[in-house]
């Protein structure tokens, strides 16, 4: 057949029919020693082995291969291997003997040389098999546990902010307006103070067992006047209630609350910043496309987890200027006074800031007080006008905006997980 095609079409014949000819398949030649075989065994870029490559390292080690032995580079097949990344083959030649604790030519150890190349799985092993890390080492680790803590606690800490942001409003109670004439009082009906027959003093009003601090005699108030003493009465339940969360919120939103709170945060973020973009923490994120996206959970959630500190801290300024202050502590005793409106006697009790007058609905403080955000002044006509009970009005307000936006924020850090997610 070539002699014909010769004879016929020459010399272009039988290149055409060498060039459509199949090939021959091109066979590699099987590694010569253990070094060889754990570098054409393993894909570094990846880090997953090549189809045989761990049977041939497997039968080289099986066949008495020397694992002290050294290449050009002065490494073992244990430090090659570390360099590469390769975790499974780490694992069977220190399960034969090798030795961990060598050095290549330039006196780097295995750790290091896995840490130079971003090995994530072989610093995994090394420290799982109890590596001696340095003191930075230790510190980079223990940042990475954090930061990995914060991205397996990102969708739950979604999951409560919005529940917290949108349910939360439904499970206190908001307190209803009081309205206030310009004096102060109340809008229900000011009644005639009333004066003791005897000694002529002030009398306290209430509903039942009036009597003159002064001089005992007892007295009593028109029929008429129950109804209204009944609802100034739940007023000054209702007052009794502002004041004592006005002391639980003057408490935990005191200025060290507040620095710890952003101390706190700013903490945090060094810490989540180190545990992912050291060189230890971005090598062990960066092994596989799961660990990428919890590093990228880590990220959101440290951020968001110092958003919230920081925010409750602001949260907490807010409350703390909406606060009035006194001037002066209220003393443990039981002291009667005269309504700054009406001039008609009150009992401040115990160590009550604030007594509600049964004639007029005045709030009435034993010490001034002042209010930076409302802006009142206290010392005109030697009375407060700030308002406890409207203060805590205005903080359960905030609380409603902090709660609404509290929803919006885990809403928004959702969106940008579920992006980060289809992105990886």
């Amino acid at each position: 057949m070539l002699r014909l095609l010769r004879r016929r079409f020459g010399l272009l014949a039988l290149v055409l029919v060498a060039a459509s000819a199949p090939a021959a398949p091109r066979t590699e030649p099987p590694p010569r020693n253990l070094h060889e075989a754990i570098r054409r065994g393993f894909y570094s870029t990846d880090s997953k082995p090549l189809p045989g490559g761990p049977e041939r390292v497997r039968e080289f080690v099986e066949r008495g291969a020397d694992l002290e032995a050294r290449d050009a580079d002065g490494r073992t097949p244990y430090l090659l291997a570390a360099s590469l990344g390769d975790a499974a083959t780490m694992r069977l030649l220190a399960g034969r003997g090798a030795r961990r604790d060598v050095t290549d030519t330039n006196g780097d150890t295995a750790f290091d040389l896995a840490l130079a190349g971003r090995r994530g799985y072989a610093l995994r092993l090394l420290i799982d098999e109890g590596w001696p890390l340095t003191s930075k080492h230790r510190f980079q680790f223990a940042c990475y546990k954090i930061a990995r803590a914060a991205g397996w606690l990102l969708p739950f800490l979604i999951g409560a902010s919005f529940l917290a942001g949108r349910f939360l409003p439904r499970f206190y109670a908001h307190p209803p307006a009081i309205g206030r004439q310009p004096s102060g009082a109340d809008q229900l009906p000011t009644l005639e103070p009333i004066k003791c027959g005897p000694c002529g003093g002030s009398v306290p009003l209430r509903l039942h067992g009036m009597r003159c601090p002064s001089c005992g005699t007892p007295a009593t108030a028109p029929a008429e006047w129950k109804k209204t003493i009944t609802l100034r009465e739940k007023t000054a339940e209702l007052l009794a209630r502002a004041e004592r969360l006005w002391e639980r919120a003057r408490l935990v939103s005191a200025a060290p609350v507040r620095l710890s709170l952003t101390l706190l945060a700013l903490v945090l973020l060094v810490l989540v910043g180190i545990g992912l973009f050291s060189r230890l923490g971005d090598s062990l994120f960066a092994v596989r496309l799961s660990t990428a996206f919890v590093g990228a959970s880590a990220f959101l959630g440290g951020l968001s987890l110092v958003a919230a500190l920081l925010g409750y801290a602001f949260y907490l300024g807010e409350v703390q200027s909406i606060l009035p202050v006194p001037v002066a502590a209220p003393a443990e005793t039981t002291t009667t006074a005269q309504c700054t409106t009406c001039a008609g006697g009150i009992e401040h009790r115990g160590r009550a800031l604030s007594t509600l007058c049964g004639y007029c609905g005045t709030e009435n403080y034993r010490a001034a007080l002042t209010g930076r955000e409302l802006g009142v002044a206290h010392t005109e006509k030697g009375a407060a006008k700030v308002s406890l009970y409207e203060a805590m009005r205005q903080i359960v307000a905030l609380r409603d905006k902090a709660c609404t936006g509290l929803a919006t924020a885990a809403l928004v850090v959702g969106g940008l997980a579920v992006g980060a997610l289809l992105v990886l």
